[in-house]
């Protein structure tokens, strides 16, 4: 059933930064197997690049060849047995230019919506507004003359909602990528009631053929990833706040940040990370999850002064169209956090040769003993060893000479393990374990809130 299906595909919104991953990742599975199956690439199959902006498809083809060229390289010994038949290429460049050049013709670009009723699966990586994918899936089910299927990547907007008000008939499903598609290993899976088996089981088929691990969530607003960091945002922000109260913004951001990377040993802290997804995108995230969650006073977040006035400010993070960092909460040059933003003066302070930056290290304290940094432990085979000796100190610490660092971060330990408690309870998550594998594969986090290098600080 996949690979008829996989014949005519189209991904719209495929100019963005998670359409491009998404395109790139159908085409090399769509280009392979076409290969496979008749010796042959760009002939039979067809991916419809569907954007409202000429200008990011016309990005999309260096993007796509480039990326194309590295995949081929790695399967070159598949790629022979696929084209052993064609006498006409012998050598391992020529194979991989005639797999790029084949999969690049299989490829059609359009800015017109009409073009995606062609297909068979249909993907959908636009903005996170409720209204606008709606009329996208009723415009394209009105032009379509067979029966498609929907994916759709949306990180916290029910699945059923779209199902019901776009009148899709239960042909629809939530696959949800974690940014960069084409290198995260986990999809978010979310399967509303009286989903078609056969969307089912073609959802599943694809996440193994993309070499994706499905984790599975009930189709409840923010689902397992947005509950989570939507709810951590939550807390984080009103620990700012309540630090405000001594020190200024800048300095409770600093603090906040640096607690939830350096002390909790993760790849970034809660305010970079924001940055990273987006200010703005991620307020709208919380207004979609509280039109949905009422009683859980999700608008205390999107109307909490700190991100309306980073908004107000326009320091919204994001990416640029070349992946690189957006001022948000920091000033970036290059990957380098290089200033904070301080409300109270509107402008950026530097990180360096600050002296207040100083006195906020002083006031969180010393590491805990046998501390190390995310970029030093994520490779490391002893790892667990060391994240549980960790943990081990800093709730000894706790108990005998506690920080204001050591507290903050058992703070934010015991909320997460709290967030997962309750997405199990409201049953979005199947288990624990679910959550700890969403962490740790979407958010490349080294442990989760519930694993077993945690146990001595519950």
């Amino acid at each position: 059933m996949l690979n008829d299906a996989l014949q005519a595909v189209a991904v719209v919104g495929a100019g963005g930064k998670m359409g491009s991953g998404i395109s790139l990742l159908l085409l090399q599975e769509m280009a392979r197997l076409e290969a496979e199956l008749t010796g042959t690439v760009g002939k039979r199959f067809r991916l419809f690049l569907i954007d409202a902006n000429p200008d990011a498809l016309s990005n999309l083809y260096p993007y796509l060849r480039t990326h194309l060229t590295r995949y081929a390289e790695r399967n070159i010994v598949a790629l022979r047995g696929y084209f052993a038949d064609n006498e006409a290429l012998v050598s391992n460049g020529e194979i991989i230019q005639a797999f790029v050049d084949g999969a690049i013709d299989s490829v059609r670009c359009d800015t017109d919506i009409a073009k995606a009723a062609r297909a068979t699966l249909v993907f959908e990586a636009i903005k996170e507004e409720i209204d606008s994918k709606v009329q996208l899936f009723k415009t394209i089910a009105s032009l379509a003359k067979h029966p498609i299927y929907y994916l759709t990547n949306t990180s916290s907007i029910p699945i059923h909602i779209l199902n019901e008000r776009a009148s899709l008939n239960n042909r629809i499903i939530g696959f949800h990528f974690y940014n960069p598609p084409a290198v995260q290993k986990l999809v978010e899976l979310v399967i509303p009631p009286q989903t078609d088996p056969q969307l089912i089981a073609l959802a599943q088929d694809l996440g193994k053929r993309l070499d994706k691990h499905l984790v599975k969530s009930q189709d409840i607003a923010g689902f397992i990833g947005n509950g989570h960091l939507l709810r951590e945002i939550m807390y984080a922000c009103e620990r700012v706040h309540a630090m405000s109260r001594e020190y200024s913004l800048a300095e409770s951001l600093y603090m906040v940040n640096k607690v939830t990377q350096d002390f909790l040993i993760r790849p970034m802290g809660i305010f970079q990370l924001l940055d990273y997804v987006g200010i703005d995108i991620c307020k709208l995230i919380c207004e979609i999850m509280n039109s949905f969650l009422p009683e859980e006073l999700f608008q205390e977040l999107f109307q909490d002064s700190l991100i309306d006035e980073m908004i107000a400010d326009d320091r919204l993070g994001g990416q640029y169209p070349d992946g690189s960092q957006k001022n948000g909460f920091f000033a970036y040059e290059g990957p380098k956090r290089i200033a904070i933003y301080s409300p109270e003066e509107q402008a950026y302070v530097p990180l360096d040769g600050t002296h207040w930056i100083s006195a906020c290290d002083k006031l969180l304290g010393s590491y805990p003993g046998d501390h190390a940094s995310w970029k030093h432990l994520v490779n490391d085979p002893e790892r667990s060893q060391k994240l549980s000796r960790y943990f081990q100190n800093m709730e000894h610490l706790s108990t005998h000479q506690s920080t204001l660092g050591v507290s903050m971060a058992q703070g934010f330990l015991q909320n997460s393990r709290q967030i997962a408690q309750l997405l199990v309870s409201k049953g979005v998550a199947q288990s624990l374990e679910d959550v700890d594998t969403i962490l740790q594969m979407g958010f490349f986090h080294l442990y989760g809130p519930n694993t077993a290098i945690l146990e001595k600080t519950r």
